[in-house]
């Protein structure tokens, strides 16, 4: 996902979150979450802002992906995908991008 790829609706309320939709439509493709996640902090961060937050924001992602599925009634929950198994996909994911944006 690049940030371009992010739609924001206005808060009711000051103090409220945005509403917040993704679309990627360029590369619609059957894969694990956590490749999202590579292209948006490796596409839209710069490389020190990147480094000096990406544990935080990894555990924010995390966090808030199961809040969500957990609000829409899904079963998949932590224990199905432990945080330790995300930050393996994620490093997996990262290795990947950057092999095909230093190969091609």
């Amino acid at each position: 996902i690049w940030y371009t790829n992010i739609m924001f609706a206005p808060a009711a309320e000051p103090s409220t979150r945005s509403s917040v939709k993704l679309l990627d439509l360029q590369m619609a493709r059957w894969t694990h979450p956590t490749t999202d996640v590579v292209f948006l902090l490796f596409g839209s961060l710069a490389s020190a802002d990147r480094r000096g937050n990406i544990k935080r924001l990894l555990k924010r992602y995390y966090d808030e992906f199961f809040s969500t599925l957990q609000r829409l009634g899904a079963k998949f929950t932590p224990e199905d995908h432990p945080y330790n198994e995300f930050l393996r996909t994620f490093v997996k994911a990262a290795h990947q991008y950057m092999f095909a944006h230093i190969t091609f």
